[in-house]
């Protein structure tokens, strides 16, 4: 992973604000617009890898009950929100995003690192993953996927040393700690990409390009947005 000279644009879970989060319409068209989709793994009762953020199924879809309860026939038929998109398994974003979308893939769950690894072998995207969890990445590494990025919400100091540690090309802090705190300059001081989540106005997304003055140290590498109206002010910041 490579610093660029503007801002990139990542789509969190596919830009729920306009399509069914983490669902294959979301990934694809969203991904098309920013270059790089961000979406979370989970595995389901028959084990296969599926993407879905929560633990439960209920905020999301029709369906009651645990992911890791749930067959994955069962999702292929459960609509996501009001759309008749399903939950979709890892395999099938591989094979439904087009390649030159970068992939920034959350963990939920250690065991599916393994999964991640196959795919990244039979397809071609540049893939990022990101966890809270220092061990998953820790594990990411040593399974040979080098660009890894620790998620943080508090104490910057902490996250920077322990990113390091780990062998991290990346942190990905809340907004909210790029611009209340100097993680930003930190990181870059360590030559760690910084991606910032989630942003859903413009005034962030400003602030957090311009986070001490023109001073571009402190300017973020990412954005991760909820809005694919945001994208196109995203890629005009540098």
């Amino acid at each position: 992973m490579t610093k660029s000279n503007h801002v990139q644009p990542i789509a969190h879970r596919g830009c729920p604000y306009q399509y069914p989060e983490n669902t294959l319409i979301a990934l694809q068209n969203a991904g098309n617009r920013a270059g790089a989709v961000e979406f979370d793994v989970r595995r389901c009762e028959t084990g296969e890898a599926v993407v879905i953020h929560d633990e439960g199924l209920n905020r999301v879809t029709s369906r009651e009950g645990l992911v890791s309860d749930t067959s994955v026939t069962e999702l292929q038929q459960t609509h996501v929100e009001d759309s008749n998109a399903h939950v979709p398994t890892l395999q099938e974003v591989f094979e439904t995003v087009p390649e030159d979308v970068t992939l920034h893939i959350e963990l939920k769950e250690s065991s599916v690192i393994d999964d991640v690894v196959t795919y990244s072998d039979h397809f071609d995207h540049n893939i990022i993953i990101s966890s809270f969890d220092p061990t998953a990445l820790t594990v990411a590494v040593s399974k040979g996927l080098t660009d890894v990025a620790l998620l943080c919400a508090t104490d910057p100091e902490s996250a920077i040393k322990r990113a390091v540690e780990i062998g991290c090309t990346a942190v990905h802090p809340s907004a909210s700690l790029c611009i209340e705190t100097d993680i930003v300059a930190a990181a870059h001081e360590q030559e760690l990409i910084v991606n910032a989540w989630t942003v859903d106005d413009t005034e962030t997304l400003v602030a957090l390009s311009r986070i001490d003055g023109n001073n571009c140290s402190t300017a973020v590498d990412g954005i991760i947005i909820d809005d694919c109206s945001l994208i196109e002010q995203c890629q005009t910041l540098e």
